[in-house]
């Protein structure tokens, strides 16, 4: 697969595309997504109040960001969800997600993008620092990453 045919989609999902993509992507979080939320309740509250930036290839989602970007006080919007299709991994896909987030909250006036990531996620972590995301804080188990935008 050719990363150039991915279609980038805002907001297109359906609940069920929700859903299935990420119970199809459950057991590649740290930790399993299923150990940690409810995926049925998780995958509606996505849907209802969440923005979704989304990879399809031939009519499958394949990869999803999700961000809430609500706080317009604090100009800061946070990243709930990153996922990608195992079938799809090391393909470039996150990464494009990820710029393609980040234009989109900024086209909504967001000035900082903040996320948690486990401690043990290495691969996500190297990804985010890559991006331009800094860690701000380590609670534990969670290391919290902020995107500055500058200019």
């Amino acid at each position: 697969m050719n990363i150039d045919k991915i279609e980038i989609r805002i907001n297109k999902s359906t609940a069920s595309d929700i859903l299935n993509h990420l119970n199809e992507a459950s057991a590649f979080f740290i930790p399993p997504l299923s150990e940690t939320v409810d995926i049925a309740v998780y995958s509606a509250k996505l849907f209802n109040y969440a923005d979704r930036i989304e990879a399809w290839n031939e009519g499958k989602l394949i990869g999803l960001i999700a961000i809430y970007l609500n706080d317009e006080k604090h100009q800061t919007g946070f990243i709930t969800n990153v996922s990608v299709s195992p079938n799809h991994y090391k393909k470039g896909i996150a990464k494009k997600l990820m710029n393609e987030c980040i234009i989109y909250a900024r086209t909504k006036k967001f000035e900082q993008i903040d996320l948690e990531v486990h401690e043990s996620n290495d691969k996500a972590i190297a990804l985010y620092k890559r991006i331009g995301f800094d860690e701000i804080s380590d609670s534990g188990k969670m290391i919290k990453m902020r995107y500055n935008y500058v200019g």
